[in-house]
């Protein structure tokens, strides 16, 4: 007696059309910007529970089984997983293959996430239809970050000036949003004062800078403290600072499982932030947020001399105790 030896087909993979991309178990999504990739999956997927993983093998007894039990309501999971192009290996591609098909029949969410897929290869000519390049307008960017509209043209000028990056663009509204609520200035002021700021300190890049401060990178701060001009503080880079020293604690408080329903903040903000954690204990953010807060009132009473304020915010900061 003979048995027939069945073996998977390695010949070319047919072309996969899927007319509606919500129908499909996996979407596929070519971006490396945080923002987009976030504002894609909440517009899109904002029912499910998010899920970042590194494979769905941590995850099998979730997503390979479905209870008989099982309905729309139940096991809806969108399970986030980043991958590079050089990881795109055969077992990766069959998984693919499986999704798609649908063997799994159930309510779940796979998302992987490429920063880049050459559109040459099988995997692209294959699965182009549930492949998603992910984009948003600069209006809606900048309603989703400040909660309101700005004007259109500032709004052009300054995503020019960010040199048509998302990420700098979102960066720099994050800052409008921070000064316009602590200061007089309304926020289509405080984009035009960020524009010219840009303009005139092309050299100095604010966010690199407090995440030097916030990572200690002796180096990186000193070279950054060149291009600064003493004789004037920028206080919008305290508030700055002072923000995000709160959202690190605010996320370290909440634990590891932090969200957006335990914090109060966006999947953005505490991913960028959840790197800092380990370096700082909840009493060194405490007293770094009171460190902060004199600074802004002794500079603005002629207690701190302006030229001095940088190094003496810098060297408190780093020698608080943890």
């Amino acid at each position: 007696m003979t048995t027939k030896k069945t073996t998977k087909s390695t010949t070319k993979t047919k072309k996969v059309k899927i007319d509606n991309i919500k129908d499909s178990h996996l979407i596929i999504l070519l971006s490396d910007d945080v923002y987009l990739i976030d504002n894609y999956i909440k517009n899109n997927f904002g029912e499910y529970k998010l899920v970042s993983c590194d494979s769905l093998l941590s995850h099998k007894n979730e997503f390979y089984t479905r209870s008989f039990l099982a309905n729309s309501n139940t096991f809806k999971n969108c399970y986030l997983i980043r991958h590079n192009e050089s990881e795109l290996n055969t077992t990766l591609i069959d998984n693919i293959d499986d999704l798609v098909s649908g063997k799994y029949q159930n309510y779940n969410k796979v998302v992987y996430v490429f920063s880049s897929i050459d559109k040459r290869s099988k995997l692209y000519k294959s699965y182009s239809s549930i492949i998603i390049e992910p984009t948003a307008s600069i209006q809606s960017v900048a309603k989703d970050i400040l909660g309101h509209d700005a004007n259109g043209t500032v709004l052009a000028k300054l995503y020019s000036t960010c040199n048509e990056s998302i990420s700098r663009y979102v960066n720099e509204l994050n800052k409008a949003y921070y000064l316009a609520k602590s200061g007089p200035s309304d926020i289509n002021q405080c984009i035009s004062d960020l524009i010219q700021s840009s303009l005139s300190n092309r050299d100095i890049d604010t966010f690199k800078l407090i995440d030097a401060i916030i990572s200690k990178d002796t180096n990186k701060v000193n070279e950054y403290l060149k291009c600064i001009d003493r004789t004037k503080f920028d206080f919008g880079l305290l508030t700055l600072l002072y923000n995000n020293y709160h959202n690190i604690f605010v996320v370290k408080d909440a634990g590891p499982a932090a969200n957006q329903q335990s914090t109060g903040l966006n999947s953005y903000i505490i991913n960028s932030v959840k790197k800092y954690c380990s370096m700082y204990s909840k009493k060194c953010l405490n007293n770094i947020l009171k460190i902060l807060y004199n600074i802004d009132k002794g500079i603005k009473n002629g207690l701190l001399e302006t030229e001095l304020a940088y190094d003496y915010m810098i060297v408190r900061i780093w020698n608080c105790e943890n």
